[in-house]
C-alpha cells in the first residue's frame, strides 16, 4: 500500500540510460574564468536587449502587478468619515480606510476586537453527487463540492480539521519511532506506559492514542512491529473504530472513494489488505471487521491521506478536501492551518481564480509545475487518467513544456565555431501524454524516439539536476552561477527553450541574480549593474508566461516568483536612487509597482505556516520599511563616501 502517496512525488528508481547529450562540461579553470561572463555579458541565452534609455524595470517586473493581476480592488466607503476608498483592513479584508489614521482610530475604537479573516460556514458550498462524464474528475460518483455563491480569488471557501490523524512516515525515510498522539518523533526508549507502543510522554497519554487502540494493544498484547507500514495499519484502525466510537465521522469515511474496482488488480494492493486484515482480525482480535470493510478503509487511507504537521509526520483524513475535484489547472489550493493544539492541523481551501456559483471546486494534488509525463505517471498512482485541455494537447498549450530538440533537424556543423542549424518545428514530442509508453515524434520529420527509452532519459537528468541542487549550498555564489551557466547551454542545446528543464534552471538562475545584487559591494557604473537587472527581467517574464498558462492563478510557485521579482525591484531602485536616477525611493517611477507587488506577494503567502513561508513575508515587510538599506550597508563598509544625509524615503 502506498505509504501517504499525497505527501511527495515518490522517485521512480531506472536503469541507468546512455545520455544522448552533447558534451559542454568545461575544467575548472574554465569556469572559474566564466564566473564573472555570466553576470557581465549576454551568454546568448537570454535575449537582453538594451534598455538603459529609461529608468523604468520594464513590464517584465515593473508592471507584473498590473499585467498579471485581477480586477480592480473593489470601492468602499472609510469607517471612520464615509469617504471613498480602495484600502481595506489587511486581516479581515471588510473594512474601508482612508488613511492610516482613520485605520488606527477604529482599531482603537472596537475593531480590534471584531476582526478576523471570515472563515466561511458550510452553505458556501453544497455537496453534489453525479456520474462522472466529463473530462478531468477523479473516479466514482462523488460526492463533489459545488460553489453555492461566486468566490473571488485569495477567498477562503472552508476550513476543517481531520476526520482521522496519525503517525505517516518519517522524512528520513525507513522507520522511525513517532509519537502515537502527536506524531512527533520520539527515542526508541519512550514508550506507552500501558501498551509500550512510542510515546513521547504523559502528555500524550489522553487524546487520539487513548481514545483509538490503546486499550486494545494493551489488553490484546500487541507489540510493536517497528516498521513504517505500521503506521498505516494504525490509521487503518482509528477509522475502522469510528464505527462504534464516533458514528457520525464513520459515515463521512464511507462517502469517500476508494478505487476499489482499480486497487483489486494490483498484486501489491491484494497483499496490503491481507497484512490489514491480519493485524485487525489477528493481533488486535478484532473479528467484527470483515474483509470488505477493512479493504474500504485500506482504500481511504491510501488515496485520502495527507501530510501535515511541523514535523511532516502526522497523515489526516480531510472530509471536504477529500471531495475536491481533481483539476491540472485547478481553481483553489490547500493551506494548512495551525490548530488550537499541537494534536490538531486544519486545511482551508484557497480560491486562487475566480469561481462562479455552481462551478465545481477543483484542486491539483501536485504544487509544483511540472511536465505532462510526471502528471502522468504521479496521477496513475491514484488511478487518475486525465485527459482535460492540457493533458490531451502534447504541444502543452503551445508551451512545449517537454518538447526535446530532434537530433536530425538541429544538427551542429562540423566545421569549429559554427552555430547548429535550428529548424523551428524540430522538436519531439510525445503521441500521447496520457500513454507514458507512447513514442515520441518530432513536428518536423520523420524521426521518433521510444518514449520509455526518453523517460528513463529525462529521468537520470532530473536526478543529476536534484544532486546539483542538494550541493549549491556547499559553493560559493560565483561557482553556482558558473555551474548553473553551463547547465543552461547543455539544456538550452538538447531541449525546447521552454522545456521543465530550462524553465527550473532560469528560475534557479534568476533567484542566484537576485542574490548577487544584494551583495554587490560597488558596481564600476550603473550601465553594468543594469545589465544584471535586464537579465532578471528577461527571465522573469517568461517565467510567469508559462506558470500562468500551465498553472493560472494565485498558486504558491507564483508568490515565490514575484517574491524574487520584490527582491529584485527593491535593489533595482536603492540603486537607482544611489546613483542620482530618481531623488528618494518612493519618488521612482516604478515604486508604486513595488508596493503593488509586495501587496500580492504577501496576499498569496499569508496563507501558509511554514517557517520558510514567514521568513519571506517577514523580509517583504523589512523591504517595505527598510528603503536606504544598500546605501547604509555601503556607508557602513566605507565603500562609498560619507554623504551628510541619508537618501529619503
Amino acid at each position: 500500500m502506498g505509504i501517504g502517496k499525497r505527501r511527495l512525488l515518490r522517485k521512480v528508481k531506472h536503469r541507468p540510460a546512455v545520455s544522448t547529450f552533447r558534451n559542454v562540461e568545461k575544467n575548472k579553470t574554465d569556469m572559474v574564468g566564466e564566473a564573472s561572463l555570466s553576470i557581465d555579458i549576454d551568454i546568448g541565452i537570454f535575449n537582453c536587449k538594451s534598455m538603459h534609455t529609461e529608468e523604468s524595470f520594464r513590464s517584465s517586473i515593473s508592471k507584473l502587478a498590473s499585467t498579471y493581476g485581477y480586477d480592480e480592488a473593489p470601492f468602499g466607503k472609510c469607517a471612520v468619515c464615509g469617504a471613498s476608498s480602495k484600502s481595506c483592513c489587511g486581516t479581515c479584508n471588510s473594512v474601508f480606510y482612508c488613511g492610516k489614521e482613520h485605520q488606527k482610530e477604529h482599531w482603537n475604537n472596537g475593531h480590534r476586537k471584531s476582526c478576523s479573516r471570515a472563515v466561511p460556514s458550510l452553505p458556501s458550498i453544497k455537496e453534489e453527487v453525479k456520474p462522472i462524464l466529463c473530462s478531468g474528475n477523479p473516479l466514482g460518483c462523488g460526492p463533489f463540492l459545488v460553489a453555492s455563491k461566486n468566490f473571488k480569488p485569495m477567498d477562503i471557501v472552508f476550513e476543517e480539521s481531520p476526520l482521522v490523524s496519525g503517525p505517516g512516515i518519517s522524512g528520513r525515510g525507513g522507520y522511525e519511532p513517532l509519537c502515537l498522539g502527536c506524531t512527533e518523533p520520539v527515542s526508541s526508549e519512550q514508550k506507552c506506559s500501558s501498551c509500550q507502543w512510542p510515546l513521547c510522554g504523559r502528555q500524550c497519554e489522553n487524546n487520539l492514542h487513548s481514545k483509538y487502540e490503546c486499550d486494545i494493544f494493551t489488553k490484546n498484547l500487541v507489540k510493536e512491529l517497528k516498521d513504517p507500514f505500521q503506521y498505516e495499519l494504525l490509521r487503518i484502525l482509528r477509522c475502522l473504530l469510528t464505527r462504534e466510537r464516533d458514528p457520525p465521522m464513520f459515515e463521512e469515511l464511507m462517502k469517500l472513494e476508494t478505487a476499489s474496482e482499480h486497487r483489486i488488480l494490483l498484486e501489491s494492493q491484494s497483499k496490503a489488505v491481507e497484512t490489514a486484515l491480519i493485524f485487525i482480525n489477528q493481533n488486535c482480535k478484532l473479528l467484527e471487521y470483515d474483509i470488505e470493510l477493512i479493504d474500504r478503509m485500506c482504500g481511504v487511507v491510501e488515496l485520502h491521506s495527507q501530510v501535515t504537521g511541523m514535523y511532516r509526520t502526522t497523515m489526516g483524513i480531510y472530509s471536504f478536501t477529500s471531495k475536491l475535484m481533481y483539476a491540472c489547472a485547478a481553481n483553489t489550493r490547500l493551506v494548512e492551518v495551525k490548530g488550537s493544539n499541537k494534536f490538531d492541523s486544519k486545511f482551508r481551501i484557497i480560491v486562487v481564480k475566480p469561481i462562479n456559483k455552481g462551478e465545481h471546486l477543483t484542486f491539483n494534488l501536485m504544487e509544483t509545475l511540472v511536465p505532462g509525463y510526471i502528471r502522468t505517471r504521479f496521477l496513475k498512482e491514484y488511478y487518475y487518467e486525465c485527459d482535460c485541455e492540457l493533458c490531451a494537447d502534447p504541444t502543452e498549450k503551445g508551451t512545449y513544456f517537454s518538447a526535446i530538440k530532434c537530433a536530425s533537424c538541429n544538427q551542429f556543423s562540423k566545421e569549429p565555431g559554427d552555430k547548429p542549424k535550428v529548424i523551428e518545428n524540430g522538436y519531439l514530442i510525445s503521441d500521447t501524454v496520457q500513454d507514458l509508453s507512447s513514442n515520441w515524434k518530432c513536428m518536423n520529420c520523420d524521426n521518433f524516439a521510444d518514449g520509455e527509452s526518453i523517460l528513463r532519459l529525462l529521468d537520470q537528468i532530473d536526478d543529476e539536476y536534484q544532486l546539483f541542487r542538494r550541493q549549491l549550498p556547499s559553493k560559493s555564489l560565483d561557482e553556482n552561477l558558473c555551474q548553473l551557466t553551463s547547465k543552461i547551454r547543455m539544456y538550452h542545446d538538447n531541449f525546447h527553450p521552454n522545456h521543465f528543464f530550462n524553465w527550473r534552471l532560469n528560475y534557479l538562475y534568476m533567484t542566484l541574480l537576485v542574490d548577487y545584487v544584494h551583495s554587490l559591494k560597488y558596481p564600476d557604473t550603473w550601465e553594468s549593474l543594469r545589465h544584471v537587472f535586464d537579465q532578471i527581467e528577461e527571465i522573469i517574464h517568461p517565467l510567469i508566461s508559462t506558470l500562468l498558462t500551465l498553472k493560472p492563478g494565485a498558486t504558491l510557485a507564483k508568490g515565490k516568483i514575484l517574491y524574487d521579482a520584490v527582491r529584485a525591484l527593491w535593489c533595482f531602485i536603492q540603486w537607482a536612487v544611489i546613483f542620482g536616477n530618481a531623488q528618494s525611493f518612493d519618488k521612482h517611477q516604478d515604486a508604486k509597482y513595488f508596493y503593488a507587488l509586495a501587496a500580492e506577494t504577501i496576499g498569496i503567502l499569508q496563507f501558509e505556516i511554514t517557517a520558510t513561508d514567514q521568513k519571506l513575508i517577514s523580509q517583504i515587510y523589512y523591504m517595505k520599511n527598510n528603503k536606504t538599506n544598500i546605501f547604509e550597508r555601503l556607508k557602513h563598509h566605507s565603500v562609498i563616501a560619507e554623504r551628510k544625509e541619508i537618501p529619503s524615503t
